[in-house]
């Protein structure tokens, strides 16, 4: 339930930042900037001040969130230098590596804030739907890789 919820805020996050950042959606398969998030903003009929909600809280979270990936960022640097040296220091490598997971857990511990404020843009109906959405998205993705036989499939709506 709760990679539920992180999966589903992370979903309508990144819809916002798509729209706010006019990003590709999916690049290669031919979707145009901006395209998932109005196919998303449709399916829950979100309205305009919504948008504007989700979008502010979309910019805040990104400035509010910004020195802690930058720590991560200086972290992983520093771990592949500790790799790519000559004679790379097992015990500090294992070191860079238990202080990199720390800061994850913690960038990851603070979206938790910025999720629940996400979803308390949403109606019930909406943050159904949108649970619905991801579910669905997971069953897709697991049935491309091969993780379910045909007896096992979810039925398409």
């Amino acid at each position: 339930m709760r990679t539920l919820t992180h999966t589903t805020v992370a979903l309508l996050l990144a819809f916002v930042g798509t729209s706010l950042l006019g990003q590709q959606a999916a690049g290669a398969r031919g979707i145009r900037p901006g395209m998932a998030g109005r196919v998303l903003r449709q399916q829950l009929q979100l309205t305009n001040e919504q948008v504007s909600q989700l979008k502010e809280i979309r910019r805040q979270q990104f400035q509010a969130l910004r020195p802690q990936r930058e720590q991560i960022r200086t972290a992983a640097r520093a771990l592949r230098e500790m790799t790519a040296a000559a004679n790379p220091d097992a015990t500090a490598i294992g070191n860079q590596v238990l202080a990199l997971k720390n800061l994850r857990n913690q960038l990851r511990d603070a979206r938790k804030e910025w999720n629940q404020k996400a979803l308390a843009v949403l109606t019930p109906e909406q943050a159904a739907k949108l649970k619905e959405l991801i579910e669905s998205r997971a069953a897709r993705r697991t049935r491309a890789l091969g993780l379910l036989d045909g007896a096992e499939r979810p039925q398409r709506q």
